[in-house]
């Protein structure tokens, strides 16, 4: 049985940690590492934390620098064959640790996720009116995984999710600049990257919907931002996937000669974001500045 790390990220969360992490405790799951990583709290977070000796929960203080930044340094010091992360504000349903490690015996499957059981802040299940139906289950290929990130947003709930360590260290550590987005960013760089995912379709978590969540607290997300996330995503995937992305073949990109700037560029234009889709047509306009290839450019972009 592979060994798991359950990294905990808290920020004044001194209300809600102790389910968490009794949550976790519940789970009976034998090789499991706990850390918690308080990201600058100024309640008692940390010390709540530090009372769940049976588990020996690792308990690291850190000053504040988002939740990019505290999952980054939780699993720096994981030592797990297999990572999950969790906010403390959220809990860990029955089986959910077993159910994805099972899942991740597969050697096809590089990251699990499942769905979350939304709860109040009274940790009652709220009832589906009170909250956006975003995640549902799923089935599809990295580049089919992909398009539907790129284009429609995210649909993967982020306390749901295990990998391998040695997938985690492929796609690299979350991005910092990204204080809400750095989930959607990362699964854009998993999937850009060809890792597939598989999606249990049964609650693995309890998601706490509250007016202090990170989330809900910035709700109006910056356009400007998630058209940078998903500029960025494009320069992670190869040219032929992204081929595959926007023709669904790789026939076309062989057919017509487009490069990997010429792709994204096309994929830009066509995003319903008027902001990406105009950086996509200003990245086109220069790459038409060169003669060579204005011809095929006008054709494959009606210009």
């Amino acid at each position: 049985m592979p060994k798991v790390t359950a990294m905990v990220v808290s920020y004044n969360h001194e209300r809600f940690i102790s389910e968490c992490l009794a949550s976790i405790e519940q789970q009976n799951f034998d090789d499991l590492e706990v850390i918690c990583v308080d990201d600058g709290s100024s309640d008692a977070s940390p010390k709540i934390a530090h009372e769940f000796d049976a588990m020996d929960v690792m308990v690291y203080e850190k000053p504040n620098g988002g939740p990019s930044d505290a999952f980054n340094y939780g699993i720096e010091r994981a030592s797990g064959d297999i990572l999950m992360m969790i906010s403390a504000d959220d809990t860990m349903l029955p089986g959910s640790i077993a159910a994805r490690v099972n899942a991740l015996e597969d050697p096809d499957v590089d990251i699990v996720c499942g769905l979350p059981t939304w709860i109040g802040a009274d940790s009652r299940d709220l009832p589906p009116s009170d909250y956006p139906d975003i995640f549902l289950p799923f089935e599809l290929s990295p580049e089919a995984m992909f398009q539907r990130l790129f284009f429609e947003g995210n649909f993967i709930s982020a306390p749901t999710i295990a990998m391998r360590r040695a997938n985690h260290h492929e796609i690299g550590p979350f991005d910092q600049r990204f204080e809400q987005l750095q989930d959607y960013d990362y699964w854009l760089r998993a999937a850009a990257l060809g890792k597939k995912f598989l999606c249990i379709n049964r609650p693995l978590v309890g998601y706490r919907w509250h007016g202090g969540n990170l989330s809900t607290s910035n709700s109006e997300r910056s356009e400007a931002e998630l058209s940078e996330v998903r500029k960025a995503a494009l320069q992670h995937a190869d040219q032929i996937f992204l081929s595959k992305v926007l023709y669904e073949s790789e026939q076309m990109c062989l057919q017509t000669g487009l490069s990997h700037e010429e792709i994204a560029s096309l994929l830009m234009i066509k995003h319903r974001s008027q902001i990406l889709s105009n950086l996509g047509r200003q990245q086109l306009q220069k790459l038409l500045e060169n003669n060579e290839r204005k011809e095929v450019l006008r054709n494959e972009f009606l210009i």
